[in-house]
């Protein structure tokens, strides 16, 4: 174990992906060439890397196991690290001491078990503790290919700061809930700026009209949004994502989604769809946060 976690070796230069130095072998994509981003995850006691071991076992079942190659755990002592892990807050390291192992890592994306504290994901780097589920690994993983939460984010959270159109991911879009024109101008406008646009049918509604006293001419005024009667569609579903955003409240904008269920970007234990995956498959890089 201490030569498999690097203990004795914490700033050995890295080799190739998937060559071995004698001391430690990296983790290598899929068979299918299919792994979209590799990620290092450390952690400070020995019972914490074997824990991640048994974690890593069963990610490899989740459908977003073959996006992502997790590398073996690796040794980081905690003294290298300074942390607030608040049970009640999101997990919070002073980041400029990552750079001490940063040329030791060859992975895009890194991240850290603590024992406990608040899981999330920052600048490329992914915190949970030793009691999240394999359901919150995935959930917090999947943020590094480009998933945006769709529950109800903080409320100066940066995503629903910005002005309508500019957050985009590949679940997300912030917009404006209103618009005005003809339905197929402001229909193609719309469409232009959604990652998935091109998978909503030509049947498929995204606007509804709105009455407006200044104006008479109702099909002039729309609201955003495909109707519950297409649930079985790829549309624009309003999200819970900028609920809670007094900028997103004060400037008329939301969050939506492409598909109407609930998933594992709203609650840990739902599925993650299948249209999401496929969202991965036709772009993976798209979205892919940057390196830490």
């Amino acid at each position: 174990s201490i030569k498999q976690y690097r203990v004795l070796y914490p700033f050995e230069p890295i080799t190739p992906i998937g060559k071995s130095n004698g001391r430690f072998i990296k983790a290598v994509p899929n068979s299918d060439g299919s792994c979209a981003t590799q990620v290092q995850i450390f952690a400070s006691t020995l019972k914490h890397l074997n824990h991640l071991e048994r974690l890593f076992s069963d990610f490899s079942k989740q459908p977003l196991s073959k996006y992502i190659c997790l590398s073996s755990p690796r040794y980081i002592s905690s003294k290298s690290l300074t942390c607030d892990t608040n049970e009640a807050t999101p997990i919070t390291c002073n980041e400029s001491h990552w750079a001490a192992i940063a040329d030791t890592v060859a992975e895009r994306h890194i991240g850290y078990m603590t024992t406990k504290g608040g899981a999330n994901v920052h600048f490329g780097i992914m915190y949970f503790d030793r009691n999240d589920s394999v359901d919150v690994l995935s959930h917090e993983l999947s943020h590094l290919l480009g998933f945006i939460d769709e529950y109800p984010l903080s409320e100066n959270h940066l995503t629903c700061q910005g002005n309508s159109g500019i957050v985009k991911s590949h679940n997300v879009v912030v917009l404006s809930n209103f618009y005005e024109g003809t339905r197929a101008d402001v229909r193609k406008r719309v469409l232009k700026e959604l990652p998935w646009g091109t998978d909503i049918k030509t049947t498929t509604p995204i606007l509804q009209p709105q009455a407006n006293d200044a104006n008479k001419r109702n099909n002039q005024h729309w609201k955003l949004g495909t109707p519950i009667t297409f649930n079985q569609e790829i549309g624009l579903f309003q999200t819970d994502t900028c609920n809670r955003s007094a900028a997103a409240l004060a400037n008329n904008f939301s969050g939506f989604k492409p598909v109407s269920n609930s998933t594992q970007l709203n609650f840990f234990a739902e599925r993650f769809p299948q249209y999401y995956l496929d969202r991965i498959d036709a772009s993976p890089q798209e979205f892919l946060m940057p390196s830490f």
